[in-house]
């Protein structure tokens, strides 16, 4: 819940993040002229830290048999799980006789106030995770959560932001750390500021500044873990001002792909290239990314080779992008989102479904949906609006949809499908 809060600010400029090494290592700070790091393997991970999801909003967490996430039941907010066998969702309880209609019930996430109504917390729709066989949440307080399966316990790991809503809170997991960093950072700020990732543990809960970035209206954005590294992004945005006439110019840049050894503590830049988003294949070397105005491409890290796969255009000169261990999707939402805010464009908005070779396998429509949730190689989902801009989308409700894969793999047109929880 509360999604929407600051997720409009994230549709005006977005965030990135880091990793970090063991506790012996010192911080990595990172700097814009600092020397390449040589990849030659990316490694396969023996965790499933999830990296095919979205980077602005994390609403799903996959598990076994199905899938995480917080949505309405009995009219108030409740932690669901959405059986990938059945498509049904239920609440995330294990009470005897519980009728899961309040706060009552072990799945219940929605308003909790303290003695004296003096204060309201809740949980946000917007920070679900899954990591070794427990649930992670967020709450508006800023704290960390660590739920039980059946949703019987919970334990507060550390409080990771003070403004959660307005910080635009966003995690990783790994090696039982969780590192943590904002999604907005500093952008379009007008003086230099340091960015940071933090880690905690998940055991003593103790806590670290392991990266750190200094500039300009800037920000640490889409940290995915793979193999033995922690991957991530940096952009700036910064403004200027025209009195005059009375306008502001919000100057965008994307400052390349940077990594994190875990091993190590040695960070340093992947790739030198305005990258708007990437997605990795641990075992083939290949990083996939799409840079901005100019298309998506494939970069081995073992052969040293760059292949373009797909071209851009007016309506995808940003992309968000996901890889789901067989294909690509080339997502347009964020793009679309911000040129309709900032410069009363409109573009019609779509997923593209990429082979590793470019070739294209199915165009998703995805008229009147919010952002982007990705998903793993079962399942998409996403959130719909019935209608967008006075134009009907044809799918005939609002709310969390979901498509399967093998239905948008066989080239056919992909009708959302409404996630059935009340």
């Amino acid at each position: 819940m509360k999604r929407w809060f600051f997720i409009v600010l994230i549709v005006c400029m977005a965030v990135s993040f880091s990793g970090c090494g063991k506790k012996e290592f010192q911080k990595s700070v990172i700097q814009n002229d600092m020397d390449m790091l040589e990849v030659n393997d990316i490694g396969v991970s023996d965790e499933d830290t999830q990296p095919y999801w979205g980077t602005y909003v994390h609403t799903f967490a996959k598990a076994e048999g199905g899938y995480y996430y917080i949505g309405d039941w009995n009219t108030a907010s409740f932690l669901l799980f959405f059986d990938e066998e059945t498509q049904e969702s239920y609440p995330v309880c294990g009470k005897a006789d519980c009728n899961h209609a309040d706060d009552g019930c072990n799945a219940y996430v929605g308003m909790e106030y303290s003695k004296g109504n003096n204060m309201a917390t809740f949980y946000l729709n917007s920070a679900v995770y899954y990591y070794k066989e427990n649930l992670y949440l967020l709450d508006s307080m800023g704290y960390l959560v660590r739920f039980s399966p059946d949703g019987s316990q919970r334990e507060r790991i550390a409080l990771v932001s003070s403004l959660l809503e307005e910080s635009g809170t966003n995690l990783v997991f790994h090696d039982d750390y969780v590192y943590v960093y904002s999604l907005l950072g500093h952008l379009g700020g007008e003086e230099e500021a340091t960015e940071t990732i933090k880690r905690y543990s998940l055991k003593d809960k103790s806590e670290e500044v392991v990266v750190e970035y200094t500039g300009k209206g800037a920000a640490i954005s889409a940290a995915k873990s793979y193999g033995d590294r922690l991957y991530f992004l940096i952009r700036t945005a910064t403004v200027e001002r025209d009195e005059e006439k009375e306008t502001v110019i919000v100057n965008e840049s994307y400052n390349g792909l940077y990594a994190y050894e875990y091993q190590t503590g040695k960070a340093g830049k992947v790739l030198d290239a305005n990258i708007t988003d990437y997605c990795i294949n641990e075992e083939t070397g290949d990083i996939y990314y799409y840079q901005y105005n100019d298309g998506l491409y494939n970069y081995n890290v073992k052969t040293k080779e760059t292949k373009k796969l797909l071209d851009a255009d007016e309506s995808t000169r940003v992309a968000e992008i996901s890889f789901d261990g067989e294909y690509i999707y080339v997502d347009n939402r964020f793009w679309v989102s911000t040129a309709k805010r900032n410069s009363q464009l409109y573009y019609d908005t779509f997923c593209s479904v990429v082979s590793p070779d470019g070739t294209l396998i199915n165009t998703i429509d995805c008229t009147g949906e919010s952002f982007a949730f990705f998903g793993d190689e079962q399942y998409m989902f996403t959130e719909i609006f019935a209608q967008n801009e006075g134009r009907d989308t044809k799918i005939g409700f609002s709310g969390l949809g979901y498509i399967k894969k093998e239905d948008i793999k066989s080239g056919a047109e992909c009708v959302w499908k409404k996630l059935e929880h009340e």
